[in-house]
Order: structure tokens, then C-alpha cells, then sequence
């Protein structure tokens, strides 16, 4: 299931012919933060990723996965919490903890990545433009601010409420909104659909060629 909407999120469409996955990761960053958008947005996100290597360079390039490490975190405490995911999508494609804790596994690594091509190519710059978290070094602030959002572990208390550093982030830079209006809210929306429309069509499918072995192995035990 998670295949299918993996390639249906790589299908290009509208001005410029960007993917839907390409524009989902540049929708306003109120669909990162804000619970109900985050909500709507990220378990598409976390399902058409999780064991697609080419959707997984494709929103490396676009976005920090640092928010699909945190956001599955605090999903695994929800559920162990008996509280639900709160994310039907999730619910039927990642339904233990185990799969989740591998899609948490997953990003970390593609966060991990990042850091590290940063890093380097700080590294590589810095004879040029001086040490690379120097104050007004080229790349210093995205250095430092990769550094301190990078990897915390849970309850080091390092990050443990990363929405409050994205709100700042946020309210720097956009004035708070209703989530970027109808057209974001509709390609989430939209993309959301998609995943649990393909992801229902699978796990039928998968039922029904179930089904039908079982008959036919009664018809020939039968016989």
C-alpha cells in the first residue's frame, strides 16, 4: 500500500509540473506546526516516504525531515498513551509500534544525511569564508541552526517541544494565517484522500487474493 501512494505522490500536475509531493513539502509552514494541519499533512508525508528511496531524496531536497523524526516521536508516545494516532492513514499502514519506530528510524537517518552534507560542505568553504559557524560565515546560521535542531533523543529536553522553536521561525516570517488559504488546504486535503483512497484499494485487494487462495486451497483439500 505504501508503494502505490508513493508513486501516485510523484505524479506531476499544475504550473511548472511539480509533483504532489514536491508541493505538499513547500506548503506554508503552519501545516508543519500547528497540531490540526500537521494533523492533515504529515501522516501523508510519513507513508509515501517510509521505504521509498526515490520520495525520500525527493523531500530531503524540499524540507527538514526533522519534522517527520519529532512528529512520528510524539505519535509513538500518543499511542503508548492509549491515546490513538489521531491519524487513520497511519492506523492502517504503519498499526504497530515497530513500524513506527522504523519510520522514525527512516528520517532520522535522511536528517542524519543532511547534517552531515552541511557539514561538509561548511567544511569545504571554510578557507575560503573562515570558520563555519563564525559569525556572518556564509552558511554559519544554517550550520548552527541544523546543529541545534539536529538529533535530540527523547526526554533530553534538548527539543522536546520543537513546535515552539517552528512558531517563532514561523512568526518571523509569515503573518499567522489560516493555514495558507483554500489552495493549500486543498492540495492536503486532496493528497490525504489520495493516500487513504489508494491505501484502502491495496488492503482489499490484498484481502480479496487472500480469499480466493483460501478457497482455492479448500476446493483442492476438498477434492
Amino acid at each position: 500500500a505504501g508503494g502505490r501512494v508513493a508513486e501516485v505522490l510523484r505524479w506531476r500536475w499544475g504550473y511548472g509540473r511539480s509533483s504532489l509531493l514536491q508541493r505538499l513539502c513547500k506548503l506554508p509552514l503552519d501545516y508543519f506546526v500547528l497540531p490540526h494541519l500537521r494533523a492533515l499533512l504529515l501522516p501523508t508525508l510519513v507513508v509515501s516516504c517510509t521505504g521509498s528511496h526515490v520520495n525520500s531524496e525527493i523531500l530531503a531536497d524540499n524540507l527538514s525531515p526533522l519534522f517527520l523524526v519529532n512528529f512520528i516521536r510524539q505519535v509513538r508516545a500518543s499511542r503508548s498513551a492509549g491515546r490513538g494516532t489521531g491519524s487513520s492513514l497511519l492506523d492502517v499502514t504503519l498499526p504497530s509500534d515497530e513500524d513506527l519506530s522504523q519510520a522514525q528510524d527512516h528520517f532520522q537517518g535522511l536528517l542524519d544525511a543532511s547534517i552531515d552534507s552541511i557539514l561538509t560542505h561548511a567544511r569545504s568553504s571554510s578557507d575560503t569564508f573562515g570558520p563555519p559557524t563564525a559569525p556572518g560565515a556564509p552558511g554559519g546560521a544554517r550550520v548552527a541552526r541544523a546543529l541545534r535542531l539536529g538529533s535530540p533523543q527523547a526526554g533530553d529536553g534538548a527539543l522536546e517541544s520543537p513546535d515552539q522553536d517552528m512558531s517563532s521561525l514561523n512568526n518571523a516570517h509569515q503573518t499567522p494565517s489560516n493555514g495558507g488559504g483554500a489552495e493549500a488546504k486543498a492540495v492536503a486535503e486532496a493528497a490525504a484522500s489520495v493516500a487513504m483512497a489508494v491505501t484502502t484499494a491495496a488492503k482489499t485487494q490484498s484481502a480479496k487474493g487472500e480469499d480466493q487462495d483460501g478457497t482455492d486451497d479448500g476446493g483442492h483439500a476438498s477434492a
